[in-house]
């Protein structure tokens, strides 16, 4: 059976931090708002007992300072660290060259170590797109990056709509 699109990407440090990135912000995103809803709550309760106790405002600005710190390590240092783990992963392993074939009912994902996935479009839980990517994120906690210029044949709205056939209406974006 011929493809009705493929899609070669060989995967970079950038397009990697992009495409977990993408996935990140999506997954975490409501886990982002409660944890900074609570860290916000702690220096209100912090700056309103500083501020009872008569004590200097400094240490209401070195708790704010701490505060920031722990979010910039939760939302942006441990998923950078965790990325760059799976480059490193990736590149030890010659993993790093991609080809997917898209066919009326699945996908087929050749890594350059020559092994071969197939994935069935209705594993497809969502579809992402950052500036370089398009990303197919799986039931199995996986994820197809594809390069938006690296088709060969057919394009991105071509597989896009496909796959977004087998998706429970209202998903995949």
């Amino acid at each position: 059976m011929e493809p009705i699109a493929e899609n070669k990407v060989t995967i970079t440090k950038k397009l990697l931090l992009e495409g977990r990135g993408r996935i990140f912000r999506d997954v975490n995103r409501r886990l982002y708002k409660r944890v900074f809803l609570v860290l916000a709550g702690v220096w209100l309760l912090t700056l309103i007992v500083t501020l009872a106790a008569r004590l200097t405002k400094f240490y209401v600005i070195w708790e704010l300072v701490v505060i920031l710190a722990v979010a910039l390590w939760l939302c942006v240092y441990i998923p950078r660290d965790k990325t760059k783990r799976a480059f490193r992963n990736l590149e030890g392993r010659g993993d790093l060259s991609r080809v997917t074939r898209f066919y009326g009912d699945h996908m087929e994902v050749t890594s350059g170590g020559g092994s071969v996935t197939d994935i069935p479009y209705g594993q497809v839980k969502e579809i992402l797109q950052s500036r370089r990517l398009l990303i197919l994120t799986c039931e199995n906690n996986t994820a197809v990056m594809l390069a938006l210029d690296g088709f060969t044949s057919g394009d991105a709205e071509l597989v896009m709509n496909t796959v977004r056939k087998a998706l429970p209406s209202g998903e995949g974006q």
